[in-house]
């Protein structure tokens, strides 16, 4: 089981260093605040009405974001490993976060609370530098979808989620995929019967 871990720091150390120069002393810092846990598969993360207090890196399994609205739940993303991800709105403002996080398979991650990181932030500049590649990415991430979503039919999207996450099928059930795609679960099957007929 350390084994395992140490391999998932050290690949969280690769990651955090693509994104920004990584001393030693700023990774000893950071690692001592990355807080390894693994959680079965439909655990919730963070509920919406709830403050965010981590921000989280996956190193195994998927995670979905969403939002209910009534009784419908409208997916926002996906998580695949490695990534970070969390409520950040609700992080950043410490106000009530508006959606929820469950994990869709088991998962193995890290997490670091909003205090640790204010810590971080306060003693290293470089940590700020990284931070503002997260959040940069977490809004790279929300735009392209807006954009994708207004000027690409649903198929185009299901095939950049197939191509970019292979397994997506295997991992995600289909409802969510739906929801995220923004059709019905009868439209996706006919999606995935027609790219079945393409391969």
């Amino acid at each position: 089981m350390s084994t395992n871990i140490d391999n998932y720091r050290n690949e969280m150390k690769k990651h955090i260093g693509s994104l920004a120069r990584l001393d030693n002393n700023l990774w000893k810092n950071i690692n001592s605040r990355l807080y390894y846990e693994e959680l079965p598969k439909y655990s919730i993360i963070t509920k919406t009405e709830e403050v965010e207090n981590h921000i989280y890196a996956l190193m195994e399994g998927v995670v979905r974001l969403y939002y209910e609205f009534g009784k419908t739940e409208y997916t926002l993303r996906f998580n695949f490993p490695i990534s970070f991800f969390s409520a950040y709105t609700s992080f950043i403002s410490r106000q009530p976060s508006y959606m929820n996080i469950e994990t869709l398979t088991p998962v193995k991650l890290f997490r670091m609370s909003f205090n640790e990181c204010e810590e971080l932030y306060s003693k290293f500049r470089l940590a700020e530098t990284i931070r503002r590649k997260i959040v940069e990415h977490f809004y790279m991430q929300r735009e392209l979808k807006e954009i994708s979503i207004h000027t690409k039919t649903a198929e185009e999207n299901y095939y950049d989620l197939f191509r970019q996450n292979p397994d997506v099928i295997h991992q995600v059930p289909l409802k969510h995929i739906a929801s995220y795609l923004g059709i019905t679960p009868e439209s996706l099957s006919r999606i995935r019967s027609r790219q079945s007929k393409k391969i």
